[in-house]
């Protein structure tokens, strides 16, 4: 047996966990690796930092604010590689190691895709038609199982965009992408982004007080 201080910290390298306490009561799940345990705890035993699994004797498990933030930053990571590697350099072969397969996608003016194929065509789409995008990262925002991306985009429209020959036109568009993440990749996603002010950019749409073609 060891003496430790109380709110002690261990880093997991992800995997599947175990904690027993005192009174023989255990706790186990899957955790992603950096995740951060925070116990109150004076003595313990057995523990084995750095690997999949750690037995501790303590008083009582409890995640706090910061664990639960320093949990969230290989989310966060992944989260900021599909902007940098796939959206803005079009490496969709990134998609395939970040994506899980089973993988949907929500947007309101978008058909919902399903699986990472259906993905990759979508942002070959908009990279089409938009071949110098770039889009940048205004907040990253991790919390449990989610990441919460604020992001704006530019570029040039130099293709065909569902059906709408290239303008020629430079658009600047705001949006919000919200993660859901299971087994270390991307699961599901939610997104809401400025489209209404993208077509007005375009030319497609009238401005406030700008009559109707």
């Amino acid at each position: 047996m060891h003496s430790h201080p109380a709110h002690l910290a261990y880093v997991l390298s992800g995997g599947k966990g175990k904690f027993t306490t005192p009174d023989g009561q255990t706790a186990e799940g899957e955790f992603t690796p950096g995740q951060v345990v925070w116990m109150d705890a004076v003595t313990h035993a057995g523990e084995n930092v750095g690997t999949t699994e750690v037995h501790a004797v303590g008083v009582e498990l409890k995640a706090s604010p910061k664990a639960q933030e320093m949990s969230a930053e290989p989310s966060k990571a992944i989260s900021r590689r599909i902007v940098e590697e796939v959206l803005n350099k079009g490496n969709l072969a990134v998609v395939d190691e970040l994506v899980d397969t089973s993988y949907i996608y929500h947007e309101p003016g978008t058909p919902e895709v399903h699986g990472t194929e259906s993905l990759k065509q979508l942002i070959t789409m908009y990279r089409n038609a938009f071949p110098d995008i770039r889009m940048k990262i205004e907040d990253l925002i991790g919390e449990g199982d989610k990441v919460v991306t604020r992001w704006t985009a530019h570029g040039t429209h130099k293709g065909d965009l569902m059906g709408t020959p290239p303008t020629g036109k430079e658009v600047t568009v705001t949006g919000i992408i919200i993660s859901r993440f299971a087994g270390g990749k991307i699961a599901e996603e939610w997104e809401n982004f400025d489209a209404l002010g993208m077509m007005q950019q375009l030319g497609l749409v009238p401005m406030p007080g700008q009559p109707g073609k």
